[in-house]
C-alpha cells in the first residue's frame, strides 16, 4: 500500500525527477548545457543537468536547486517544458521528469561541474554527444519551445543589451530558430507593448523591452 493517513492506494507511483535545458548563443551558434554523468546509469555519458524532486519541493525549485548544485548556474527564469514519462526511459525503475528551459547569455554564467557533474560544457545543438535516458527526446522538444518563445525569454537572457536596433533583434531571433517577419512586425510588437521605443525620433529606431510606450 501507498500513502499516508486515510489517504492509503494500492496501486504503485513513479519516483519524479526535473531536467534543465539551458540555452545559450555562442559564437552566433545556439548552445545546449551538458553534464557529464558523474554515476550509474550511464556513467560517463552526456547529460541534461537534473535529478529527483525532494518531498514537498515545488517543481520549479527543484530545477533551480539541480542546476546550482550541478553547475553553479543561478538566477536564471526557467519555463516549464512538459513531462516525459515513457516506459523504459530510467533503467532505474519508473520515474517521470518534469523538463524545465532556460535562455541566457553566455559570459553571464560560469558554469562549474559539481555534485553529479564530472564535467559540462557548451554544445552546438547541431554536434550533441550521445545523451542518456530519453534527454534527445526532450532536447528535440526543447528546440521547438525556444523556437516558439524565443521573444518571450529573451529579455530576462542578457543576450540583447538595451537599446538595441531592429536588426539586433530580428538577427538574436533568427539565431535561435524562431522566424521573425517583417519591419511591420516590429510595429505590431511596439503596438503589443512587447516592445518599447527608446527614443521618439532617433534613426534608426531603437527599442527596449517593456510594457510601456514612450
Amino acid at each position: 500500500m501507498v500513502g499516508k493517513g486515510p489517504y492509503v492506494y494500492s496501486h504503485s507511483r513513479p519516483a519524479l525527477t526535473v531536467d534543465v535545458l539551458l540555452f545559450s548563443l555562442l559564437q552566433d551558434k545556439p548552445r545546449l548545457l551538458l553534464i557529464q554523468r558523474r554515476a550509474e546509469p550511464y556513467k560517463g555519458t552526456w547529460a541534461l543537468p537534473g535529478g529527483f524532486v525532494d518531498e514537498h519541493e515545488p517543481l520549479v525549485n527543484a530545477a533551480r536547486r539541480e542546476l546550482r548544485e550541478e553547475t553553479g548556474v543561478v538566477d536564471v527564469p526557467l519555463w516549464e517544458l512538459g513531462a516525459f514519462g515513457d516506459p523504459g526511459r530510467d533503467p532505474r525503475g519508473w520515474t517521470v521528469s518534469i523538463a524545465f528551459v532556460g535562455l541566457v547569455a553566455a559570459d553571464r554564467v560560469h558554469p562549474q561541474a559539481a555534485d553529479d557533474a564530472t564535467a559540462l560544457d557548451w554544445f552546438p545543438l547541431t554536434k550533441l554527444p550521445p545523451l542518456a535516458f530519453d534527454h534527445d527526446e526532450i532536447i528535440d522538444r526543447g528546440r521547438d519551445f525556444l523556437k516558439q518563445h524565443a521573444l518571450e525569454m529573451l529579455p530576462s537572457s542578457g543576450l540583447l543589451t538595451e537599446p538595441f536596433r531592429s536588426a539586433d533583434l530580428l538577427k538574436i531571433l533568427t539565431l535561435l530558430g524562431a522566424k521573425p517577419r517583417n519591419a511591420a512586425w516590429l510595429n505590431e510588437l511596439v503596438k503589443s507593448r512587447l516592445l518599447r521605443k527608446a527614443a521618439a525620433r532617433q534613426r534608426p529606431a531603437r527599442f527596449r523591452f517593456g510594457l510601456e510606450l514612450i
